[in-house]
């Protein structure tokens, strides 16, 4: 329909949900530098128009990515971790059916097919696209466990 969706902006600590013209600035010159025909071939900045959204991001910048397990039960399971023991804990008791692919930040469009490819293979009960380092870096219980950890 003779339209262009192009770019987003990333501004950290940032909740504003008004457009600026800055970001279709910020956006512009990026094209500029990767499609400058395209970039030259648009309207100019104060035609555009745009929305301004809040991303849901996790504390390590990692996305959320796996099956979710009731958290009591998980804290009484997985108590040990609070003294650092090293021992064989059970298998996580997940809730049937639930499961997250989320906390994206600015990253969605790169990450997130793959962590859908994750995801399927985790219900398909299939191997793994990536590396168990990876899972376990990605797991959505990660911070509960990382809370027993610290007593908390």
């Amino acid at each position: 329909n003779g339209h262009h969706c192009i770019g987003a902006t990333f501004q950290p600590d940032n909740e504003s949900l008004i457009e600026e013209t800055g970001d279709h600035v910020s956006n512009q010159h990026t094209l500029g530098q990767h499609m400058p025909e395209l970039a030259e071939s648009l309207e100019p900045v104060s035609a555009w128009s745009g929305r301004a959204s809040i991303r849901c991001q996790s504390p390590d910048y990692l996305p959320l990515v796996g099956p979710l397990a009731n958290i009591s039960g998980f804290r009484t399971d997985y108590a040990g971790l609070m003294h650092g023991r090293v021992q064989d804990y059970p298998q996580l008791k997940t809730l049937d059916g639930l499961y997250v692919n989320l906390a994206h930040g600015s990253k969605g469009f790169s990450q997130g097919l793959l962590c859908a490819e994750i995801l399927a293979a985790e219900i398909c009960n299939e191997p793994a696209p990536v590396s168990r380092e990876i899972l376990k870096s990605l797991h959505p219980m990660r911070f509960a466990a990382r809370d027993i950890k610290r007593g908390k």
